[in-house]
């Protein structure tokens, strides 16, 4: 599979995806199959969901999925230290800059477009006018700098911070060489962000999509393990869904998020979270579906014959 990468002027450049490979390690490359599988999942659902509005117009249709997913762990802050919990909850609720659909071709998130120098050191990304957070506030540049700002403090606990380290003088800010002032993400305007790198980074696209790239509301998201992350009234989103309950070692709710610039193909209205505390738990659970689904399909089976009047 190869990726294009758009160049200044509108030129595109065809860089190879072994390429790529090399240069990202194993846990980047598993973090990004784990988002693109839950993609799946969701997209999958929606799918559903729309496809059986289409079949019953008689207001029937089911606009909400329940998720089962592990134990609660980690923090739901970009810049925190995260785990599974995160992406169950990034996946829905946040919008990176850009991301690579099936075929590998860019799908504009947060950003409307981008720009590179031809030496790949210097990526520039334009903000979507329209990108908004769950509250109606206009997301800014300023907001994806917050993250990586915060992701720098060792204290933090990000587990993704090396993944900054292309950045100009991250790494060194990490380490407390240098200050936060020399850091290589300027901001020229409310709608544009500029990365200046230590040296050519052809991969740079492939990790926007990590949890330290994406955008933490300034307004809200000052610290790190300060729970703001799983409050509902501080933890905005600018992704499809927003925060709407958080249950801790129960569940956590999302609901559609009304100021989402692509919310007229969102057709789920909520998505619930539910956590399993152990493996036996899943398996009583999985056995009751078994049940309900055999349930079912006795019934629709039964009624199937009486219309048709088939004798056993």
């Amino acid at each position: 599979m190869r990726y294009r990468k758009n160049i200044k002027g509108g030129e595109k450049k065809i860089i190879d995806q072994k390429t790529i490979l090399k240069t990202v390690s194993r846990g980047t490359a598993l973090f990004l199959a784990a988002v693109l599988f839950a993609g799946s999942i969701l997209t999958g659902c929606a799918s559903t969901e729309k496809s059986s509005k289409s079949r019953k117009n008689n207001g029937s249709a089911d606009h909400e999925i329940t998720v089962a997913i592990n134990s609660e762990t980690g923090s739901l802050d970009p810049a925190g230290s995260i785990a599974l919990t995160y992406l169950a909850y990034s996946v829905s609720a946040l919008d990176e800059l850009l991301t690579f659909d099936e075929n590998g071709e860019i799908e504009y998130r947060a950003a409307q477009s981008y720009e590179v120098n031809e030496d790949f050191t210097t990526w520039t990304f334009h903000l979507r006018k329209d990108a908004l957070w769950s509250d109606g506030g206009e997301v800014t540049s300023a907001d994806f700098k917050n993250t990586i700002v915060r992701a720098l403090d060792p204290e933090s606990g990000s587990g993704y911070a090396v993944y900054l380290f292309p950045i100009l003088n991250a790494e060194k800010i990490y380490n407390k060489e240098a200050d936060i002032e020399t850091l290589g993400v300027e901001l020229p305007d409310d709608k544009t962000i500029v990365f200046h790198l230590e040296k050519p980074c052809v991969y740079f696209l492939d990790l926007l999509r990590l949890p330290v790239y994406t955008p933490s509301c300034s307004k809200y998201a000052d610290a790190a393990n300060r729970g703001w992350e799983k409050d509902p009234k501080t933890s905005l989103s600018n992704g499809p869904f927003y925060l709407a309950e958080y249950v801790p070692n129960q569940y956590f709710t999302l609901k559609k998020n009304e100021y989402y610039w692509g919310k007229d193909n969102i057709s789920l209205e909520k998505i619930t979270y539910r956590f399993l505390m152990t493996h036996s738990l899943w398996q009583r659970l999985m056995k009751r579906e078994k049940l309900m689904w055999q349930q079912r399909f006795l019934l629709r089976s039964w009624n199937y014959m009486t219309e048709k009047k088939i004798c056993l």
